[in-house]
């Protein structure tokens, strides 16, 4: 009976090969995961980054054209209809 229960139990030599290849596989599991969400995080980064950039040309863009709108004489303004005080509102927004 008891040389049966010897038998049955794996020895410690295999308890720690299995250990050590499930704490391998977790441990690759683990490293996987974390890569994946990784380069998920740096391309929202880059959507973040490249979201900014192009908001930035176009505030720039429209800082320049209110900049050469308030070059115009009030004649000219008045001519294209727009008053001074609402060259900013025209540039941003359009016209009602």
């Amino acid at each position: 009976m008891i040389l049966d229960t010897w038998a049955v139990r794996p020895a410690s030599n295999v308890i720690h090969l299995r250990a050590r290849r499930l704490r391998r596989r977790v441990m690759s599991m683990l490293l996987r995961r974390l890569v994946r969400d990784f380069a998920e995080w740096l391309r929202s980064l880059g959507q973040m980054v490249l979201r900014l950039a192009r908001d930035l040309t176009v505030e720039l863009l429209r800082r320049r054209d209110i900049r050469r709108a308030q070059r115009f004489d009030d004649r000219a303004l008045a001519d294209m209809g727009v008053g001074r005080s609402e060259i900013e509102h025209v540039v941003r927004r359009g016209r009602c």
